[in-house]
């Protein structure tokens, strides 16, 4: 299943308040745009550094103990 599609299958079908980050090799926004229309919550291009990822990550758990999540 292609990376987009099991985003909107997730968010549809499981629960809507687990997080869903993608990691890509692709910088293009376009790509960014189509990512989070598909449900993701983050988007991560490589190469990100780690730190980078820890506060994405981190932010991203805060936002689901609170309920926030799409």
């Amino acid at each position: 299943m292609e990376g987009f599609a099991l985003s909107r299958y997730l968010k549809k079908e499981l629960r809507k308040s687990w997080p869903i980050v993608i990691f890509s090799i692709s910088r293009n926004e376009e790509d960014k745009e189509a990512a989070m229309a598909a449900g993701a919550d983050e988007y991560l291009a490589k190469p990100y550094g780690y730190m980078e990822m820890l506060i994405s990550l981190g932010d991203l758990i805060s936002k689901a103990q609170r309920g926030e999540l799409a």
